[in-house]
Formats: structure tokens, sequence, C-alpha cells
């Protein structure tokens, strides 16, 4: 399992497993070779360097690509790109499920209203142009897109406007 989970996620560089205290010297070794066994099949170069006193394990695992954050984030520009915020791509398929999940939550729907950013916007109708066109036509509802030049890159609002006759 943990070693399924490096490799899902990429993870590299000094790792330190926190196990539950093991009083017997016997579980400990089972530990131990259950996680050498798990990272046996890891096409990245994996080492373990024992388990301490205290029930941790270190190990170094080299990373084979991008991490999850750094294929799904962007730096950020408000403070001098120190920390990751949400990528545009990220945004944009987030808003798709959002749009897809508003107009089946509310019983029947007359209309779906989105307000979103500007690069988002732009970002739909440079890759993946049908995208909304193809929701329309799945709902069999209409999509209302407003782009917001000063809203920020996540910010946006997703509004199912529900059909008259199912509100009464």
């Amino acid at each position: 399992m943990i070693g399924d989970q490096l490799r899902l996620r990429n993870i590299g560089g000094l790792i330190i497993i926190d196990f539950i205290d093991m009083e017997h010297a016997d579980d400990r070794k089972a530990v131990l070779a259950a996680l050498n066994e798990s990272i046996k099949g890891d096409k990245a170069r994996a080492t373990i360097l024992g388990l301490s006193e205290l029930g941790l394990v270190e190990m170094t695992r080299q990373r084979t690509r991008e991490s999850l954050a750094q294929r799904l984030c962007e730096p950020c520009p408000t403070c001098n790109q120190r920390g990751l915020v949400k990528g545009i791509a990220t945004i944009s398929y987030e808003l798709l499920r959002r749009i897809r999940r508003e107009a089946t939550v509310n019983g029947p729907v007359q209309r779906v209203e989105v307000g979103l950013p500007a690069p988002v916007a732009a970002f739909l109708a440079q890759y993946e142009p049908a995208a909304l066109r193809e929701i329309e036509r799945e709902l069999g509802v209409p999509i209302a897109v407003t782009p917001l030049p000063d809203a920020g890159a996540g910010e946006y609002s997703v509004v199912a406007v529900v059909a008259k006759e199912a509100a009464k």
C-alpha cells in the first residue's frame, strides 16, 4: 500500500514513515519486509535505510516525473512565486465538473448561469471549445457563460436556475 502511494503521488527525496510503536523485533522485521516487497516493482530507485528506535522508517526515492501538485498548480503570483495555486487548466476542468453537478442536483433545471474569470474562459475557448456544448447536450439545458474580467483565477460562480414548475 505504501509503495503504491509513493508511485501514485510520485513522492521523491528523503521520506520518513512513522509506524506505530512495535515492541517485538519480529513485528519490525515483518513491516520492513512488507515495505521492501511493496517497492520491489517500483521503476524509481528506492532505498530503505531501516527502522529507528522511535518506529520511524527512513527511505529515499528518486522522483521520476513532476509531482501531482506541480502538474496541477502554478507558481503563486501574489507571494513572489514561493507557493502554488491551482492552474487555469485545473480550474477549468473543476468548473466543468461543477456545472454538471449543479445542473443535476437541484431537480429540473431551466438553465445554468456561469460567471468565470477571463483566463478560464479563454482556456475553455482554446482547448475545450466543445465541452460546454457537450454538457448542454447531455443535460438538455442551456449554459449562459459570462466572463468576469476582474475575477481572480479561482473565483467563479455556477447557478442552476430551477424550472418554475419544479419550484412550486
